[in-house]
């Protein structure tokens, strides 16, 4: 609807009749500001000036009530409904939309945000190519945390509009809810290229840049698990970290993938029932709980009593009279203190239940 003076007028008559029904105690005071703030921004009028210029002689309920008076008389050929050209149509379905709209915005100024999403979505089914229905429907979803339901009509609002600043504003602050805060960060900047001055978004921004900033220092700051067997100490306080970092102990691992001395391991009962277990929780085992293990208690006590020959425990050769591959990996002396290690923790669980 255009600002022209007919506008005006029939906008202060409101207001008139407003006031009047304060008067009279129909409605609440508050609630006959809010009605006239939403009018007054709808239809570009400022409160502040004197809106006198705009008043005529009638108030609304004697108009109407003449109106009655002199209404014509109902004929068949009266209610028949007249053709409207397609400009009058579209016009009509911009009135009322912009009046949903207004309604949306007196809910969600008295904080009834689905009331307010109510009348906007109906405002959208009217007319649908408007930013500010949108992104005002953003901001109920907002308000109610549906904060990507927020995000979608804000992007809407962006799509229709790309110079809706508020749009932008709209669509940080869901990104903000859902913490995504470089999203946020990339919507307020958009947001402030075209409205640099605007003091809402910069204060946003700020914001946003302070959690993005807050939340990486604290992802650093995650103290590294000690319970994993490649990353900080293990049981009897061994470094697995700078045990695999050992090119001897890497070189040797892999011979004994070679020469089949990880087949012979893992026919080790213990060992291949450890393995089965990692394979069904999908977590690594517990050092104490390997260590209180009669069978790896002992393997790990043959690793320590090596035999002259090389051979943990006095074994076997494998054919060939080559030595065995576990016993020449067991001839390191780092995988030697890992085993010290690990019978050191074990005799010290069992003094301490003593």
């Amino acid at each position: 609807m255009s600002n022209n003076d007919n506008t005006r007028k029939l906008v202060v008559s409101i207001f008139d009749f407003l006031d009047r029904a304060v008067k009279n105690n129909v409605i609440p005071s508050d609630e006959a500001e809010v009605a006239k703030q939403c009018l007054a921004e709808g239809f570009g009028l400022d409160l502040t000036e004197d809106l006198s210029k705009y008043k005529v002689p009638s108030n609304l309920e004697d108009i109407f009530e003449q109106y009655s008076k002199n209404a014509p008389a109902s004929s068949d050929k009266a209610s028949e409904k007249p053709e409207t050209s397609t400009a009058e149509d579209k016009k009509e379905k911009e009135e009322s939309a912009e009046a949903k709209k207004l309604q949306g915005n007196q809910e969600l100024i008295k904080g009834n945000y689905k009331e307010a999403i109510k009348y906007y979505t109906e405002a959208i089914e009217l007319v649908g190519n408007n930013a500010v229905y949108y992104g005002n429907r953003a901001a109920a979803y907002g308000q109610l945390g549906d904060h990507q339901s927020a995000v979608s009509d804000a992007q809407k609002s962006i799509e229709i509009d790309p110079k809706y600043a508020k749009g932008y504003s709209r669509l940080g602050h869901a990104y903000y809810g859902l913490e995504k805060f470089q999203d946020a960060i990339d919507a307020y900047t958009k947001g402030l290229e075209l409205e640099p001055s605007n003091a809402n978004l910069k204060s946003s921004l700020s914001a946003a840049q302070s959690k993005l900033s807050s939340s990486s220092v604290s992802a650093d700051s995650q103290p590294r698990s000690t319970d994993s067997p490649l990353g900080g100490v293990g049981a009897g306080g061994m470094d697995f970290a700078s045990l695999l970092n050992n090119p001897a102990i890497m070189n040797m691992a892999s011979n004994l993938m070679k020469n089949g001395g990880l087949d012979q391991l893992m026919k080790n009962p213990a060992i291949s029932k450890m393995a089965e277990d990692v394979k069904k929780s999908g977590k690594m085992p517990n050092m104490n709980d390997i260590m209180n293990n009669p069978e790896m208690a002992k393997m790990a006590s043959g690793m320590m009593n090596q035999s002259p020959s090389g051979n943990p425990g006095g074994s076997e050769s494998t054919s060939g009279g080559q030595s065995d591959p576990l016993a020449s990996l067991m001839n390191n002396p780092d995988l030697a203190k890992m085993a010290q290690q690990f019978m050191g923790g074990n005799a010290n669980k069992k003094d301490d239940k003593k």
